[in-house]
């Protein structure tokens, strides 16, 4: 990536972020996958026990990166890579919303604020 492909990527995660009202994102999901169950006892025990007390889907097959070509929801990649659902919590509405496909660099960026180190080595 060159200096100025940071920096377009800067600014996108950062528009990303406020057209969506968003502070911060995190890997996680609103309802089942399998089966669309939602609800603050459906994410109870989806978190605690592994699975969704409607269908039984199971957590660790639903949840982790997955290659995928389509774009990242942050900041519109077309790079095929791996993608993670994430959820986002606003600040300003205090709920969290949702489902959005990241890319790898976008969640390493939103948690270190920098890309990895041997992207950031390879700018110069």
């Amino acid at each position: 990536m060159t200096q100025q492909g940071y920096a377009d990527f800067e600014r996108a995660v950062a528009e990303f972020f406020q057209r969506e009202g968003l502070n911060s994102i995190s890997v996680g999901r609103l309802a089942c996958p399998s089966c669309g169950a939602d609800g603050k006892e459906w994410r109870d025990h989806w978190f605690q026990k592994g699975t969704c007390p409607d269908c039984g889907a199971r957590r660790e097959e639903w949840e982790g990166p997955r290659f995928s070509w389509w774009p990242c929801d942050v900041c519109g990649s077309h790079r095929g890579g791996n993608r993670s659902t994430c959820i986002g919590h606003n600040p300003t509405t205090h709920e969290v919303q949702g489902e959005y496909e990241v890319c790898d660099d976008c969640l390493c960026y939103v948690e270190y604020g920098r890309l990895d180190d041997q992207t950031v080595a390879a700018m110069g």
